[in-house]
């Protein structure tokens, strides 16, 4: 459980340079890099995984756990603009042009971070969520694609691609998808909590 949170770590700092060389904004690492260091003190306090508990020497194993991380890395990029939304949208409502409104994006600029990180990230979360089925078939037969941590993938997997769909296809206003996605991330963190609880026995 410890190297999941490891590598969420990591995939978080690899997509916060990738976002920082396109979007060019560095107050990005003001949000992230806390729930960075956050996460690496959690990884610290869980119990790590030794040799002799590897479970799966599967092609599928090592396609489904990078893909779903870096879907769940970019999940959370799109939260955050999400939020950073609000903050500024607030800021214009009461006129309030202080330091906040000139340090953070323009709303259009932050409903494109928003809206390219939410729709990479399905598409990573996709892959590795398929995978993943597949890997549990392989190794645990039907009674492990209805496990609980498949079953709270497939709904985030759900949750998501309902949000990419509407936003994709139905015209969602930016406001209606920065709270889509802050509601959906809740389902991330209880798919996390379930998959660590599943862990743990």
């Amino acid at each position: 459980m410890s190297d999941l949170f490891m590598l969420l770590c990591l995939s978080l700092s690899l997509t916060y340079i990738i976002l920082y060389m396109i979007f060019k904004r560095p107050l990005l690492a003001l949000f992230i890099f806390p729930v960075i260091m956050a996460l690496g003190l959690f990884a610290k306090m869980m119990p790590t995984t030794g040799p002799s508990d590897v479970i799966i020497e599967s092609v599928w194993l090592y396609i489904h756990l990078p893909f779903t991380i870096l879907g769940t890395a970019l999940f959370l990029f799109a939260t955050i603009s999400s939020i950073m939304y609000f903050v500024q949208e607030k800021q214009l409502k009461k006129k309030n042009f202080g330091f906040i409104f000139r340090r953070f994006p323009p709303l259009d600029v932050i409903n494109s971070l928003t809206t390219s990180t939410l729709m990479t990230g399905f598409y990573f979360f996709s892959i590795g969520v398929f995978s993943g089925i597949i890997w549990m078939g392989y190794e645990h037969g039907r009674m492990g694609i209805f496990s609980p941590k498949m079953i709270f993938a497939i709904v985030t997997w759900f949750i998501f691609g309902t949000i990419t769909y509407f936003k994709q296809f139905r015209g969602m206003t930016p406001r209606s998808t920065a709270y889509s996605t802050v509601a959906g991330f809740v389902s991330v963190v209880v798919t996390y909590i379930g998959v660590a609880i599943f862990l743990m026995g």
